[in-house]
């Protein structure tokens, strides 16, 4: 009997061992994908994707499904002309080795920029005044500036517009145009992020808002969220927008002037 006793002994306390490691395993396993999964408004310091950018899979504000990236480290951020070369995103993406890609501000029937457009500091098209497209997004390798001012010496800058949001503040829009539209947005955060935001209907993701129900629809997500969004600026929507990411694939249905590649 002691004999039957030493042999089990040893077999019971390894299945013992077993269990409790894939338990463990297990557990871990759940935990991390909840972190993956978790929404903005939830996310600590701690529980960031990564450091640098998170992207969010995206909450429903007003019947509209809003995503959006968070980019913390300015350094990771190339704005491309994509008027000569004209490559579709997935070209851009995978030619410039992008983590992301987000379109960037709006071209004339004349093939050209509308406005302010620098490129790695070098000026491709000047700054016009126009009522419409009135703001500027400047990025350098460690400030971001949305600003109806025409940037100095911008490392990358765009006109782009209207301006949606300033000091915190929802803008009012007089806009005859009521066209829905898929929307992309721009936006710097209270703690100097830069918010890349994408505002589509779940059902024909090519349709959206309009583009007077911006500000509201920011200033209902910044209530839902913990963005703290700061300033924001309208970029290019509709047909020649563009989101793509790691959970996400918004592509352009006409081409892109430009775009934002996050490495």
């Amino acid at each position: 009997m002691k004999k039957v006793i030493f042999i089990l002994l040893p077999l019971i306390l390894l299945a013992l061992f077993l269990y409790l490691k894939l338990n463990s395993r297990s557990d871990g396993q759940e935990v991390s994908q909840v972190i993956t999964n978790t929404p903005d408004f939830m996310i600590t310091e701690e529980s960031d994707v990564s450091p640098n950018v998170t992207q969010i899979p995206g909450i429903d504000i007003e019947g509209f499904k809003v995503v959006w990236l968070i980019v913390r480290d300015f350094g990771k951020i190339d704005l491309k002309s994509n008027l000569e070369t004209k490559l579709t995103s997935t070209e851009a993406f995978i030619n410039d080795k992008c983590k992301y890609l987000v379109n960037a501000g709006f071209f004339g029937e004349d093939g050209k920029h509308i406005g302010l457009f620098v490129e790695n500091g070098d000026v491709i098209s000047s700054s016009e005044q126009n009522n419409l497209f009135n703001g500027f997004l400047a990025v350098d390798n460690s400030t971001a500036v949305i600003s109806d001012d025409v940037p100095l010496n911008p490392k990358n800058a765009v006109q782009s517009g209207p301006l949606l949001y300033m000091s915190g503040k929802p803008i009012q829009l007089n806009i005859n145009s009521q066209e829905p539209a898929r929307r992309i947005v721009s936006a710097v955060s209270e703690r100097k992020e830069i918010i890349y935001l994408a505002f589509y209907l779940p059902s024909n993701n090519l349709s959206g808002p309009t583009l007077g129900a911006l500000p509201g629809l920011l200033e209902k997500l910044d209530e839902a969220t913990s963005l703290k969004i700061k300033d924001a600026i309208n970029l290019d929507g509709g047909s020649h927008s563009v989101f793509l990411g790691s959970n996400i694939r918004l592509t352009e249905a006409s081409k892109i002037g430009s775009y934002f590649c996050i490495r």
